[in-house]
This record gives C-alpha cells, sequence and structure tokens, in this order.
C-alpha cells in the first residue's frame, strides 16, 4: 500500500512538470490560463530595450477569454482578437484610439508592426516572447 501511495505521489508530480515547457504547458487550455489575466508591459521590441519611464504609456497587452486583447501601443488604446493553439500566438485585426504623441509614435507603430508579425510565442514565467518563427520580436514581463 505505502509503494502505490508513493507511485501515485510520484506521478502527480511528474504530470505537474511535464506541463511545463516552452509555450508554458502542454495544453491549449493551460497556455491561455497563465496568459489571460496579466498586464504584459514591454521590456524589448526587436532587441531593443524599452524606455519603462514612459509609465503608462509603456506598451502592454492584456489577453482575456473570449480571445480578446486590449492594450495600449504607446500613445493609443488598443483592443482586437487573438487565437492561440499550442505555441501558435496571432492577433487578428487590431483596432486603436487615433491620437498623435509626437514623442511614442514611432514606438506604437514597430510595436503594431510586431503583433501583426506574431505567430508564435513562448512562455517562462512572468517573461512572454512574441515571436515570427524563430525570430524574437518582443520581450513582454507579467505585472
Amino acid at each position: 500500500m505505502r509503494t502505490l501511495v508513493s507511485l501515485a505521489v510520484a506521478l502527480t508530480l511528474m504530470a505537474g512538470t511535464c506541463n511545463e515547457g516552452k509555450n508554458g504547458g502542454g495544453t491549449p487550455g493551460n497556455s491561455l490560463a497563465r496568459l489571460v489575466g496579466s498586464k504584459w508591459v514591454l521590456q524589448t521590441l526587436n532587441g531593443a530595450p524599452i524606455d519603462q519611464s514612459l509609465g503608462e504609456r509603456t506598451p502592454y497587452l492584456q489577453l482575456a477569454e473570449g480571445d480578446k486583447v486590449t492594450g495600449m501601443g504607446g500613445c493609443n488604446q488598443l483592443f482586437g482578437s487573438f487565437t492561440l493553439e499550442g505555441s501558435t500566438l496571432k492577433f487578428g485585426q487590431l483596432g486603436a484610439t487615433k491620437m498623435y504623441c509626437q514623442d511614442t509614435m514611432d514606438l506604437e507603430g514597430k510595436f503594431n508592426s510586431a503583433l501583426r508579425a506574431t505567430d508564435g510565442y513562448s512562455l517562462d514565467g512572468d517573461v512572454l516572447r512574441l515571436m515570427q518563427g524563430d525570430r524574437e520580436l518582443a520581450v513582454l514581463r507579467a505585472q
């Protein structure tokens, strides 16, 4: 009986670690659970660090159940949809408000381009990497 209990505990622990992986989980449901609900703040874009002194205007994303995405591009609020299947993450048509902010418009344009190009991701703890094939487009950190 003790051997059976030990085996059950070992299998439970192994199952938990087997779900951790490149995309944060073995199934889309696990990945979605880890991605949804966090505010993902942009850290690097195309390898360049993002000025965190932008405060509230630092670009970010929030993914929600129902495949909805909202966020900030640096000046404008953005909104739209996403699809997640395994390690594939794609953003659908994204809309945005239409303000002009001279100091962040370039950053916003590059961030939006990266979102449109995203076709995959990796998730390591509180770090989300948006990918295009093997190329890292953006790194975001959960807050």
